[in-house]
């Protein structure tokens, strides 16, 4: 049977190849197939650039670059609304951003480059194109998802392993947006992982058994750029060097502090609000070890009352939700069987700002369908389930994938609809349910 994993990849390349012919000509075909899942944060919320562990998962919704071997460079996108197609110099050294902080499409693609011409790369030509069913927007990594398929198929020596993940991150670093390295080393790896830097990450892989991630967005918009992300990398720094003139030596980032040595310090001696940025981060760190221990125990009761303290500290001491985020996770605690729910990635709780995800952990039960249905708010949601996936690859074409659609789906489930990529307007959140009763909740 074919996993719902293979099912995605082939309906996206399907509508990758499509937009291709469309623009190229029916008779373009493709040479190289990239693939790079996108990711859920399972515990750590925002303390990965402060150097602390965490939890992450690669997800079985990826974005897919076709390119064919043309002497020319260009790059179409499939999925990325007022994006269209875009022609590169693959020789030009002056690159800039055309929207720095806020990047568009094509501003990855030249990041990509440019990483390529810093590191003495031979840049490969083709005309590839783009498609993802990671939804844009989400708090899912579209954008790492993004720059690792890039960074293996604009390589003529394609990176792996860590390297790949600090050429996708320095690509999405040129865009002006300062993101850390733990989103693009669950895309690589793969599966659970715990990650403590890229040559620190290791897999985990439990055995979920009859349970699965349930993703539901919250439709409060947000873009990595633009969401307080940026703002909260500045506090930590700032608390980070106020705490080593306090103590007059060096501890690097706030992982090295320990809760105990917040709570020992003088009142004032680390201002509001970066003392409670602190708390957050030291705390996470705690929940991480603890989250790791229950997961290896398959004790799924005490992993959701972490990702309960997780979702309270991100939305209080961290200050990264949002009123309507904050909603949804009420209502999916109230839904039977959820054990846990919080939101996930990196917006803030102001309506001008885009909002990050919220997830849930729970063992679906069969009632959950009608209380989910009962909310108005759950009824508009975009939701789907999602189990850990593969990490990225670069494969030749398979004649599998573009086979006839309805041949491909026989004996299994397309579990995705077909322009689930462009939900852009989508925070998420996500529980863990039994397989099969999950999937009915997902259905129309």
């Amino acid at each position: 049977m074919v996993s719902s994993y293979e099912t995605d990849l082939q309906v996206t390349a399907e509508r990758a190849l499509a937009a291709a012919r469309a623009t190229w000509g029916p008779d373009w075909s493709p040479t190289r197939v990239a693939v790079a899942p996108g990711r859920i944060e399972i515990l750590g919320n925002h303390v990965d650039y402060n150097g602390g562990p965490v939890l992450a998962a690669a997800v079985d919704r990826a974005t897919v670059v076709l390119s064919d071997d043309a002497d020319e460079l260009a790059v179409l996108f499939a999925d990325f609304p007022g994006e269209g197609q875009v022609a590169i110099d693959p020789s030009e050294q002056a690159l800039t951003p055309a929207s720095p902080g806020s990047p568009t499409a094509s501003d990855f693609v030249l990041g990509a480059i440019a990483r390529s011409h810093a590191k003495g790369r031979d840049i490969r030509t083709g005309r590839a194109v783009v498609a993802t069913s990671v939804p844009i927007g989400s708090g899912m990594s579209s954008s790492a998802a993004f720059c690792v398929a890039l960074s293996l198929v604009l390589n003529q020596d394609p990176p792996d392993g860590a390297e790949l993940v600090y050429d996708a991150q320095a690509a999405e670093n040129w865009t002006g947006v300062p993101c850390g390295t733990m989103d693009q080393a669950a895309s690589v790896f793969g599966q659970v992982i715990r990650y403590e830097g890229p040559e620190g990450t290791t897999s985990i892989a439990p055995d979920l058994g009859d349970y699965c991630f349930v993703v539901v967005g919250s439709r409060v918009e947000r873009t990595l750029g633009t969401s307080s992300y940026p703002e909260r990398v500045r506090e930590c720094a700032e608390a980070v060097a106020l705490l080593e003139r306090h103590w007059n030596r060096p501890i690097g980032n706030l992982a090295s502090v320990s809760l105990a040595d917040l709570e020992a310090l003088e009142i004032g001696a680390l201002p509001a609000p970066l003392d409670a940025r602190a708390r957050h981060v030291a705390t996470e760190i705690e929940r991480v070890n603890a989250g790791e221990a229950a997961m290896g125990n398959r004790d799924w009761t005490a992993f959701g009352e972490l990702m309960n303290a997780s979702g309270a500290s991100s939305a209080g001491d961290y200050a990264i939700s949002h009123p309507q985020v904050e909603a949804l996770v009420a209502v999916m605690k109230s839904v039977p069987g959820v054990v846990g729910a919080r939101m996930m990635g990196g917006g803030r709780a102001v309506p001008r700002l885009r909002s990050c995800s919220v997830m849930r952990w729970t063992r679906y039960v069969a009632r959950s369908r009608s209380s989910f249905r009962t909310s108005a708010r759950m009824r508009r949601s975009c939701r789907f389930r999602s189990r850990p996936a593969p990490g990225c690859s670069l494969r030749k074409r398979s004649r599998s994938w573009f086979s006839s659609r309805d041949r491909s789906r026989r004996g299994s489930r397309a579990v995705l609809p077909q322009d689930s990529g462009r939900c852009s307007r989508a925070g998420f959140a996500l529980h863990v349910a039994n397989s099969t009763e999950s999937a009915r909740m997902c259905d129309p």
